[in-house]
């Protein structure tokens, strides 16, 4: 059953082998680099050395959508060398 809580999507906030990958932080073309150039022209594939996001977008189960600061966002990986962020149910 899907509620207020229920994640259904949201933006992406990970980390890649100790990288992040956001689509909202405060990355520059100084701290970036790009994993492989075919995704250049897009936001989500962005890999962060040093700029942590600022947090997410994220949609819920009653159809509402927030923005959730990271400091609110939890660790809810790992899966082999990615970490994930997310709210928890």
């Amino acid at each position: 059953m899907q509620t207020s809580k229920t994640v259904l999507s949201q933006d992406l906030v990970y980390k890649y082998s100790g990288n992040w990958r956001s689509n909202h932080s405060s990355a520059n073309m100084w701290n970036v680099y790009e994993e492989n150039a075919d995704y250049g022209s897009s936001p989500g594939y962005v890999m962060t050395k040093t700029a942590e996001p600022f947090g997410a977008n994220i949609t819920y189960g009653d159809g509402h959508t927030d923005w959730v600061p990271l400091s609110k966002l939890k660790q809810i990986g790992p899966t082999a060398n990615t970490w994930l962020w997310s709210t928890e149910p």
